[in-house]
């Protein structure tokens, strides 16, 4: 049951706006989904020309806390593996990286192997070493767990190329102890703020009036953040949708302003001088009707009428007619197709007597087959669905089942690729004599696959197997239907080729 809003007291204008809109709607929604994605796009970039060189400005940085974890994984092997503890401090002081003091403590601070004076606090995990000059970073002290010890390192730290928004450099250790190495350190009460997605070089998150950078250094338990001077994070996902939805929602407003502004100059002021000529023709059948003269009734429009109402008249009794003709002749088509079907009949069955009977004739096996294989072609034509019979292309599957079902073909697979061309009666007959007589001697050949091909000029018919031998009563009918097609017809090796460039009469 259909919506309709005939009955809903809207206005005629109302309703054209109402599927006006609803036709509109698609567009509206996929110039909605492709601003969105161009405007999430924008603000991704904005994000990576905002982050890019915060990131390769700390690049330095990042590289000497991951040198400083692997000389830890060597203080790890102090006396465990056999590594002696001045091998191991030497090793530490002649890397490139520029290490201070480093050592092996208990869990009081107890050092085990350590440098001289070297007493870090070994409660925090990171540990920064101020500087005489607030605008360069000082030192670090790394302290790390390993089994029932504290692995601790005091290591310079090189400077940073930061861009101007850069108001802030801290890192993040496992404790969440946070160390500040350049600019003012900012009160943080969400420590996950500073720790990013390891997956990311760089995630970043609105603080306050400000945007935090977290970039992960490589390091399990040490995160490295840097704090913007401002917002860079950029609206959120119902900020973005809101954003985007405003060009789409205004294309949408115009178009039905600029629909409703011709609706009511074009197409409303039409449909109301419609109506009311409708009206006006209501009321002159109403007066008329009654016996009355309609006040718009003229001489002009009583001799409309009058020949109206004669070619009403005519156009029902030639509709009679044609309807009469074409009942005969549908019985008469009926009448010749079982007539023709009836002849067949009788030609089999004398055959069949003559064979019986042991006369002369020689080969009636194979005259009674290709009159069967006529009639067969006769039923095929008339079983198409529909009036037309001009079809080959339809009438070939008909021919294939009713052949298989006689048993005149073995059975081997026949695939077809038939152009939709239509042909007069005549052609289409010729073409199927001549594809039944070619599949019969293909099967007698011993044939296992068989493509067919129909084009608008052509019928071609290969198979798997030897060459097709003359055959005189084959070679007799093929020439017939050849002259039926208007065309030519014959066997070149195993590959059956009818040809008829010129179109037919009926076609």
């Amino acid at each position: 049951m259909g919506f309709s809003m005939r009955g809903s007291g809207w206005s005629l204008h109302a309703r054209f706006l109402s599927v006006f809109a609803l036709a509109l709607l698609p567009i509206v929604a996929v110039a909605w989904y492709a601003s969105y994605y161009l405007t999430e796009n924008n603000v991704t970039a904005q994000q990576v020309e905002t982050l890019e060189p915060v990131i390769v400005g700390t690049q330095e940085l990042v590289g000497q806390l991951r040198t400083a974890e692997t000389l830890m994984d060597m203080l790890a092997a102090v006396d465990r593996n056999g590594l002696d503890c001045d091998v191991a401090l030497s090793a530490v002081r002649t890397t490139r990286l520029v290490t201070n003091l480093a050592g092996v403590f208990d869990p009081d601070g107890t050092p085990i192997c350590a440098d001289a004076d070297f007493a870090p606090d070994v409660s925090r995990s990171l540990a920064s070493i101020p500087s005489e000059d607030p605008e360069i970073m000082g030192g670090l002290v790394m302290v790390r767990e390993s089994g029932d010890r504290l692995l601790a390192l005091s290591l310079s730290l090189p400077g940073l190329d930061l861009p101007e928004y850069t108001t802030e450099i801290s890192l993040i250790g496992r404790d969440d102890a946070i160390v500040t190495l350049l600019g003012e350190p900012q009160t943080l009460t969400d420590p996950a703020l500073a720790r990013g997605d390891p997956e990311q070089p760089a995630t970043i998150r609105r603080f306050n009036a400000a945007s935090i950078a977290s970039m992960p250094v490589g390091i399990d338990d040490i995160n490295l953040f840097a704090v913007l001077d401002d917002d860079y994070v950029g609206p959120t996902k119902l900020g973005l949708i809101a954003q985007s939805a405003i060009m789409p929602l205004g294309f949408f407003i115009a178009c039905l302003g600029l629909a409703s502004i011709l609706l009511k100059s074009f197409a409303l002021r039409d449909i109301n001088s419609l109506r009311q000529e409708m009206a006006e023709f209501a009321a002159d059948r109403r007066v008329a009707s009654e016996g009355g003269i309609a006040p718009s009734l003229t001489s002009d429009t009583s001799m409309m009428r009058s020949d109206f109402r004669i070619l009403a008249q005519q156009l029902l009794e030639e509709e009679q007619i044609g309807l009469a003709r074409l009942a005969h002749s549908e019985t008469l088509q009926r009448e010749v197709f079982h007539r023709v079907s009836n002849n067949f009949q009788i030609i089999l069955s004398t055959i069949r007597l003559i064979a019986r009977e042991g006369s002369v004739i020689e080969k009636t096996d194979e005259i009674s087959q290709r009159v069967q294989m006529l009639s067969l072609v006769h039923h095929a034509l008339h079983d198409i669905d529909g009036t037309s019979l001009h079809s080959f292309h339809e009438a070939v599957p008909k021919l294939l089942d009713g052949v298989r079902s006689a048993g005149m073909l073995i059975g081997a697979p026949i695939e077809t690729d038939l152009a939709p061309v239509h042909h007069s009666v005549a052609r289409v007959y010729a073409l199927l004599h001549l594809t039944i007589e070619a599949l019969y001697r293909l099967d007698r050949m011993g044939a296992t696959e068989v493509q067919m091909v129909a084009t608008e000029d052509a019928l071609t018919i290969t198979a798997d197997c030897g060459d097709v031998p003359p055959n005189r009563l084959s070679d007799a009918l093929v020439k017939t239907f050849a002259r039926d097609l208007k065309g030519a017809a014959g066997w070149q090796g195993n590959v059956f080729v009818a040809s008829f460039p010129e179109p037919s009469e009926d076609d």
